[in-house]
């Protein structure tokens, strides 16, 4: 090993044979470290359960919106007004379908709020929207 590097020490950096670097980072990445093997495994686990909460019926919108994202609706999508926020969610969960509660949303606050400037944020709040009407 020792004669190795010192062979590649004397030689110019433009001797060097890019094919020898390619290999020894080929072999670099096929080799998994334990954090990253169960890193992985955690990554797919998660989306798994991500993916049944996401079909699961909710009865109660409130009840199912955990801090952070209740934080994140009030900031993005009713301008920082949490009593806005709250009315709001009361009123949708007495709706009966989701047309209905769409159209509550689309005259109240969409237009009025730039929900448009908030795809991500929107989008996450009508799939649990979604949820509730399943």
């Amino acid at each position: 090993m020792e004669e190795a590097v010192s062979e590649t020490m004397d030689k110019n950096p433009s001797e060097i044979k890019p094919e020898t670097v390619k290999d020894s980072q080929t072999a670099e990445d096929e080799v998994l470290t334990i954090n990253q093997k169960m890193s992985s495994q955690v990554n797919d686990k998660s989306i798994a359960h991500t993916e049944q909460l996401a079909i699961k019926p909710i009865s109660d919108i409130k009840l199912a919106i955990t801090l952070n994202d209740k934080l994140l609706y009030v900031k993005d999508l009713f301008n920082g007004y949490n009593l806005a926020y709250s009315e709001a969610i009361e009123i949708l969960n007495r709706f009966n379908t989701f047309e209905e509660a769409a159209r509550f949303l689309k005259t109240n606050y969409v237009t009025k709020n730039n929900w448009e400037s908030k795809p991500a944020t929107t989008e996450k709040f009508y799939a649990l929207l979604k949820r509730r009407y399943a």
